[in-house]
């Protein structure tokens, strides 16, 4: 690959400094014991650092890894697992150790069904917008919540989120950059 085009996949695919962000909140939640988001931060940063490296070395380990780990985040990391942490983390409980592993173990199983079998593809796209709209759903609560305790600009900011998340959500699966390769490069 030249120069040019290394240069394009670096613009392409995001920040790097987005992938330290993720790990530095990552460990902030580690710190304050929340497995389950910690770990979620964590994934998302494996996901993009290993996208980030497939773009620039063009190696399929990255590019399996990171579609894996997205698969991973968008059926079951987020709509399942970030909003079970939120809620466990905002009010001060513990989940036992083993139900906190086995809620990964069951989003990595599931994900992997989810890449392998090739007969889930069509309904792929349905499935991530209806937990992407669930996902909105308890994050509008949230943002409803942080606005009742007079934190308004985090509220303003949490339901931007929302609604660039569910604009991306919804280009991503329904609509195709007519000169986007397969790998979808160019969206990224």
């Amino acid at each position: 690959m030249d120069a040019f085009s290394q240069r394009g996949a670096l613009e392409r695919t995001g920040r790097p400094l987005g992938v330290v962000e993720l790990v530095y909140f990552g460990w902030r939640f580690w710190k304050r014991d929340s497995i389950l988001l910690s770990f979620e931060w964590w994934i998302v940063a494996v996901s993009a650092s290993s996208f980030f490296l497939y773009a620039i070395s063009q190696w399929s380990i990255f590019y399996s890894l990171s579609i894996f780990l997205d698969a991973f985040s968008r059926w079951f990391g987020f709509p399942v697992i970030v909003v079970v942490g939120v809620i466990i983390f905002a009010r001060g409980v513990r989940l036992a150790r083993w139900l906190e592993i086995a809620l990964f173990v069951v989003g990595f199983l599931g994900a992997y069904i989810w890449v392998t079998y090739e007969v889930l593809a069509p309904v792929k796209p349905w499935v991530y917008l209806i937990l992407a709209i669930w996902f909105a759903g308890f994050s509008v609560y949230l943002a409803a919540q942080l606005f009742s305790f007079n934190k308004k600009y985090l509220a303003l900011f949490l339901f931007l989120v929302v609604v660039f998340n569910l604009f991306i959500a919804i280009a991503y699966d329904f609509y195709h950059i007519p000169w986007d390769d397969e790998h979808r490069t160019t969206f990224y």
